[in-house]
């Protein structure tokens, strides 16, 4: 309201104010109902607030779109006599009642403020991005990735274990007597070349770092087991084993072995036959000497199941493994190529995922350590390679030598795995490979980068 000259109307509208009859004001509702309704009627942001007139502060533009939402408030304002509201009503309204809520948007705003503050409600400072910082990764094991080589195509990927060779040369590294079960008769009166040399260089490389090592397998394989021994010039320390009824828990009483390896040995599948590569029976011709590391493995149960029992212990003044009927635990080693040897039992889950067949021929035997390689003979000369490595000593055979022991074992009466033929070959390789194979785990063994050698340190012999 202006006056004649312009300027406001200051008396006049006071005066025409208190002519105007009172409004009749109800009382306030409680405080649990005007909150409620205010909850109701509440917009994330009123278009008052948003779009407030030029020059008018922020909080006035808030507070009207506070006294616009809140119905109460309308009401204090305006009366029951339903008079329209004055300018000055919406310029001069009182602002919201402590404890109203706010606007939707208005929280989440604060809620994306303090996010990510930290417990003392500091923000974390993020750390400057460089493309020169790089992350150092250790390199992949050369003999993991020559053992890898898969020459048959048997998808040894699917279920081997980088680092398998290092884990099992670190447990014999210590090792006082082994056992070590080889031969793989294919058809009757025809063994295998993939097996004894594995068995015999390993062997070696044992008996120099200080252990005692004897080799157990049956009539059909003892000669290959022999022709490898007497190329290495080492001791026929060899033991038939028939097969006969508690032989395995016999031996192994007798020998006490603190480790059993098993190189290219048939074991048992689930329903108790052991099969070849191609789902044929072999149990005919060879001798169950996967019972050596079942038994082994019961009485590791046993001996646990003792040693939490305190009562044998007031009874008895020996060790459990000294005690009639109990075996002495050993460690369990397995190598092998296919799935059907001894120890793929560790990784039968994953070689029923490959196909029907190899879901068949898988054997349940396990073993602690399992070391895969396209060749069997690989896996045992990859160990001998990581133990050679360990110790800082030359434990591995030169190519040379390869040559002369895949032909001891032709002479001795051993054929190829897959041709099934009496020549200087292994599982469809010639000798000329396999040397290259004994170079190249002789270079890995020797290379100062990888596992646990350190750089400049050279090796004995």
């Amino acid at each position: 309201m202006a006056g004649p000259h312009g300027g406001p109307r200051r008396p006049e509208l006071v005066r025409e104010l208190a002519a105007q009859p009172l409004a009749r004001v109800r009382p306030a509702p409680p405080r649990p109902s005007r909150v409620l309704s205010a909850l109701a009627d509440a917009a994330p942001d009123a278009p008052s607030a948003r779009h407030a007139g030029q020059g008018a502060d922020t909080s006035d533009a808030r507070r009207i779109g506070g006294a616009d939402r809140d119905p109460c408030e309308r009401r204090r304002q305006r009366g029951e006599a339903g008079r329209e509201p004055h300018a000055e009503d919406a310029v001069h309204a009182a602002p919201r009642p402590a404890g109203l809520a706010r606007g939707a948007r208005q929280r989440r705003r604060e809620l994306r403020r303090h996010r990510y503050r930290g417990p003392a409600g500091a923000v974390p400072v993020p750390a400057p991005r460089s493309s020169a910082l790089t992350v150092s990764r250790r390199p992949p094991d050369l003999i993991d990735q020559i053992l890898a080589l898969d020459p048959a195509r048997r998808a040894i990927a699917a279920f081997s274990t980088p680092g398998a060779a290092a884990a099992a040369a670190r447990a014999l590294r210590g090792a006082r007597r082994v056992l070590i079960v080889t031969g793989f008769t294919v058809q009757p009166g025809m063994p295998e070349t993939d097996g004894p040399p594995g068995a015999a260089v390993l062997g070696r490389a044992l008996r120099r770092v200080g252990a005692e090592v004897r080799y157990v397998t049956d009539a059909a394989n003892v000669p290959l087991v022999e022709a490898a021994l007497k190329t290495l010039d080492e001791p026929l320390d060899v033991i038939l084993y028939t097969g006969e009824a508690d032989g395995a828990r016999g031996l192994l009483d007798t020998e006490r072995p603190t480790h059993l390896v098993a190189i290219e040995r048939p074991g048992r599948n689930r329903t108790g036959e052991y099969l070849n590569m191609r789902g044929d029976s072999v149990g005919a011709f060879n001798a169950p000497l996967d019972e050596l590391f079942v038994v082994a493995r019961i009485g590791r149960r046993k001996l646990r199941r003792l040693s939490a029992d305190p009562e044998p212990a007031r009874t008895s003044l020996r060790p459990p493994s000294a005690r009639p009927g109990l075996t002495a635990p050993a460690t369990t080693i397995g190598i092998g190529d296919g799935g059907n040897e001894i120890g793929m039992g560790a990784v039968r889950a994953k070689l029923a995922r490959i196909d029907t067949l190899r879901a068949r021929i898988a054997t349940v035997v396990r073993a602690d350590h399992l070391v895969v390689a396209g060749v069997s003979n690989w896996g045992g000369y990859g160990v001998v390679a990581a133990l050679g490595r360990l110790t800082g000593v030359d434990l591995l055979h030169t190519p040379e030598i390869e040559r002369r022991l895949i032909a001891a074992c032709v002479a001795a009466g051993g054929c190829d795995g897959i041709t099934r033929r009496r020549e200087p070959t292994v599982d469809g390789l010639s000798a000329e490979a396999h040397a290259g194979i004994v170079d190249l785990l002789r270079l890995a063994s020797r290379s100062g980068i990888l596992g646990s050698s350190r750089p400049g340190r050279g090796t004995r012999t």
